[in-house]
């Protein structure tokens, strides 16, 4: 089986897991239009784009041809209430049961004329456009903070409720809660050149990328004197399994900036790529996320490469762009991956909340 078989095996083993701590915690989208056929996101064939995608750095809501054609890159919305999480993960498995089935009539804008699709694993993966869709989608639909309402209704996703005082909606724990994105690949594609590679889009969700100020910055980063995010604490080098930064030359366990070395005993405390990352958008509004409200947000972005190539480098660089850790799964021992991934998931044993 090819790289991309091996992503979607991993991807629906998350999505089968019974373990509760998932429950309501997960989206799903995958890295190309789904009506354009079966590359790595299609359903038959692809392209690297959404329909009318015109390259601008930012979406807006008067951006049609993204709200009209969102579903061929989304293959899931996340739930607007709490309630609708368990439905959520019955459309995810959807994709992903080796059941397909044809529908009598296409449903007017949907991508496929399926009653049952199912996701067919061939062709590239344009993780930096991908992880750009995903940070718009989140800042209009997940993170709804500010938007006007009246009543809950007019607050569709789930945590948040109308401020009936403020006429906005709120999510009285916003302060307590992580955003995370797993990006599933086979390691290929980074780049550090252009707005929509993995690498930058990362960097964009955890950091931020140009600023003028701290406040422009999410994550912990703070702004250079040359109007660029950069992680606090950083040290120069990263290391590959925590995503900390680390001392290639230290070698006590307790020390903070210790890092362990692999089975084979390769250095893992490898150079920071995040100090190469001097690109920014065209508007100083695109360089960060921001809910309606105005407020920036992150969303840490970790890496499973399931490819089981020794050369790793291109997944380490975006998960350590995206201030998050790569993991090395194997996709037969799915019980051990799934582990990994509650790791990422669960944060009620964090220090996250603090008040």
């Amino acid at each position: 089986k090819g790289g991309d078989g091996q992503i979607l095996d991993a991807m629906e083993a998350v999505s089968k897991s019974s373990d509760p701590e998932l429950k309501g915690k997960v989206g799903f989208v995958y890295s190309h239009p789904l009506s354009k056929g079966g590359s790595s996101s299609g359903h038959y064939g692809g392209k690297t784009t959404i329909t009318g995608d015109p390259d601008t750095h930012t979406i807006s809501e008067a951006s049609s041809w993204f709200w009209a054609n969102i579903h061929q890159s989304l293959g899931v919305a996340f739930p607007e209430t709490a309630e609708l999480a368990g439905a959520s993960k019955t459309e995810i498995l959807k994709w992903m049961d080796g059941s397909e089935s044809l529908a009598e009539t296409c449903v007017s804008g949907q991508p496929y004329c399926h009653a049952d699709p199912e996701l067919r694993a061939t062709g590239s993966t344009p993780i930096g456009r991908t992880l750009f869709y995903v940070g718009e989608y989140m800042r209009h639909r997940v993170m709804i903070g500010g938007r006007s309402c009246e009543t809950d209704d007019d607050c569709p996703s789930a945590n948040y409720r109308c401020d009936a005082d403020q006429g906005v909606c709120t999510d009285p724990a916003r302060h307590c809660r992580r955003n995370t994105v797993v990006v599933f690949t086979d390691g290929k594609g980074a780049s550090f050149d252009e707005y929509f590679t993995g690498p930058v889009q990362a960097k964009r969700m955890a950091y931020g990328l140009g600023c003028a100020a701290d406040a422009d910055c999410v994550g912990g980063a703070t702004c250079s004197s040359a109007g660029i995010c950069t992680p606090a604490d950083a040290t120069g080098y990263v290391c590959q399994s925590s995503g900390e930064p680390c001392d290639p030359a230290s070698q006590d366990p307790n020390d903070p900036l210790w890092c362990p070395m692999m089975i084979n005993q390769q250095q893992t405390c490898l150079p920071d790529p995040v100090s190469q990352l001097e690109t920014v958008a065209d508007l100083s509004d695109a360089n960060i996320l921001r809910s309606p409200d105005g407020q920036p947000f992150g969303a840490r972005v970790f890496v499973v490469d399931i490819s089981g190539q020794d050369e790793l480098a291109d997944s380490f660089k975006l998960a350590a762009a995206g201030g998050g850790a790569l993991i090395t799964a194997d996709i037969t021992d799915q019980d051990k991956l799934l582990e990994q991934l509650q790791g990422l998931l669960d944060v009620k044993n964090s220090s996250i909340c603090v008040d």
